[in-house]
């Protein structure tokens, strides 16, 4: 083991196990560029739903699971590990997090530096926006992220924008034949809230008098029953078809031809799904919202609808079929090249070493 490594803790809060966040923190820990010069170990505040996700880490990294309910006991059991940590450089993600290592460093003279790295539009989320302003620097995973820590009056040299990594892929999901316009939904499936499946399922019960549509909803969540009761009173007509095939760990494993993927949510902080499903040649339905807006591009790669325009996404439905059966997967694939993982290692990569020096 190369003992010149710098050390780096990732300490975060409110992951499941099985988001977007997860899985980037998954690519950080197996980076082999990243391993050359820092050490990683994870500090994870909250329970855990999905303890897999803890057996994962624990091969990557060293990690610190708290997994407390209790507020306070988590806020002591992280004072305890910035009381005694060697790390020199913490990533938090949260700014309640960040403002104690900052209290901690200040008052026991630690030497650590502290980076926030927030992976939700930071104007749609209820937190303490100024204790961000506490950390040394900060890690946008998307340019709206950026803007939006500079109009907190955080100085630019101090924001890095360095996206999420995706990986560049060879496959391609098979283009579709037929009359059905076929579409694809993954992630957490929530009614109302970040996910918004509402206007989902309403867009369908419209389009169904004027298309074939199938849907294939890969995920799940506390209110899935009633996504699917609502779903039940909206399609009426066999002309809507609406499959559940609950949460996979590897749904485009699962997926073997589909015309677009579509995202309905409220907010995003960057958009993972969507670009995982642009690497492999399927084209995105999604609303003009930070993350997915830095993605998507209109008549390249996908469209953009109006947030909670009704009408708009209905129309984006209604043409996505025939563009997706168009265009080539080698130009939508390539819409994304700044975002692949060869790219987003370098530039993390550059921005630690140049911080820690």
């Amino acid at each position: 083991m190369n003992s010149s490594r710098k050390k780096i803790g990732v300490i975060m809060s409110g992951v499941s196990g099985r988001g977007g966040m997860e899985t980037v923190l998954e690519k950080i820990l197996d980076s082999t560029l990243l391993k050359k010069s820092f050490s990683f170990s994870v500090i994870l505040k909250d329970p855990v739903k999905y303890a897999d996700f803890l057996t994962i880490i624990s091969k990557k990294s060293n990690l610190f699971y708290f997994g407390t309910k209790r507020r306070l006991l988590s806020q002591l059991c992280l004072l305890k590990y910035l009381l005694f940590t060697k790390a020199d450089i913490l990533i938090m993600t949260g700014p309640k997090s960040i403002y104690l290592a900052y209290l901690v460093r200040l008052v026991f003279f630690k030497k650590y530096l502290i980076l926030s790295w927030m992976h939700f539009s930071i104007t749609d989320i209820k937190i303490d926006k100024n204790k961000l302003r506490y950390a040394d620097f900060h890690l946008a995973i998307a340019e709206g992220i950026r803007e939006q820590l500079i109009n907190l009056g955080i100085d630019p040299r101090k924001v890095f924008l360095i996206y999420n990594p995706v990986e560049k892929r060879r496959d391609k999901i098979k283009k579709c034949s037929g009359n059905t316009t076929k579409l694809v939904y993954i992630g957490r499936v929530m009614l109302a809230g970040q996910k918004n499946m509402k206007i989902l399922i309403d867009a369908l019960s419209i389009a169904q008098t004027h298309i074939k549509v199938s849907l294939d909803v890969y995920g799940s969540g506390p209110s899935i029953s009633r996504v699917m009761d609502y779903a039940h009173q909206r399609i009426l007509d066999d002309s809507v078809t609406i499959n559940w095939h609950g949460w996979s760990d590897k749904p485009w494993t699962l997926i073997s031809e589909a015309d677009a993927l579509v995202m309905t949510s409220n907010y995003e902080g960057f958009g993972m799904v969507i670009a995982e499903s642009i690497s492999r040649g399927l084209v995105a339905i999604a609303p003009d919202i930070l993350g997915p807006n830095e993605i998507i591009v209109n008549n390249k790669n996908g469209f953009l609808y109006k947030k909670n325009n009704l009408e708009d996404l209905v129309n984006k439905i209604l043409i996505v079929r025939d563009f997706s059966r168009s265009i080539n997967y080698a130009s939508v694939k390539k819409t994304i090249t700044k975002f692949y993982e060869e790219e987003y290692f370098k530039n993390l990569n550059k921005i630690l070493l140049r911080i820690i020096q």
